[in-house]
């Protein structure tokens, strides 16, 4: 249902934008430089820069998220990691640490067990479904960097299609010039008729 919104929503935006630009640049031809038209002009670009520089912006703020989730730092344990810390201490910050390496890079990594021995981290089932909600987050960020991506770019097309529709748009009505009168357009008798 949201995306039929959003859809909606661009639609309507992208139809303002487009009705505001071709009308204002019709009435300024067929009015002058007056000032409803310049603002229906400055307007449409105005929404139509906003808009695209939203678009964009969200588009460049989700790939950084993605970029930085991929970027998470090697991360490995010493048998020396710790040593001024209890066995117990040392067992339960090194699990931490090495959960938090499965849960963000898919990798798994030696921890200190109580013995003090390095043995491999077993990610347990708490583990495994943070892991996989991550990678839906992850694979959701990426999904809307794309749309984010896709509306800037149609976004990119609405004022020069505006433009376009403009220049081959009929002249539209013609005023008539101040100083002729209207009305008078029937040729007037001169001295010699009838």
């Amino acid at each position: 249902m949201t995306g039929l919104i959003d859809l909606a929503t661009n639609f309507g935006l992208a139809a303002i934008v487009l009705v505001w630009t071709i009308q204002g640049v019709l009435d300024i031809r067929t009015q002058g430089l007056r000032l409803k038209p310049v603002l229906k002009c400055v307007g449409a670009v105005a929404i139509y820069g906003a808009l695209v520089g939203a678009w964009y912006y969200l588009h460049v703020i989700t790939t950084d998220l993605v970029t930085r989730m991929d970027s998470f730092p090697a991360a490995s344990i010493t048998a020396n990691w710790g040593r001024e810390l209890t066995p117990d201490k040392r067992t339960e910050y090194t699990r931490i640490l090495a959960s938090s390496v499965f849960v963000n890079s898919g990798k798994v990594i030696e921890f200190i067990d109580q013995d003090g021995t390095l043995k491999p981290y077993a990610p347990s089932e708490a583990d495994i479904k943070q892991r996989d909600a991550w990678l839906q987050s992850k694979h959701e960020f990426m999904a809307d960097a794309q749309a984010f991506s896709s509306i800037a770019l149609a976004w990119l097309a609405v004022l020069p299609l505006g433009l376009v529709v403009v220049l081959f748009w009929p002249g539209g009505r013609q005023m008539p010039p101040s100083n002729s009168p209207v009305g008078k357009d029937t040729p007037r008798a001169g001295r010699g008729s009838p």
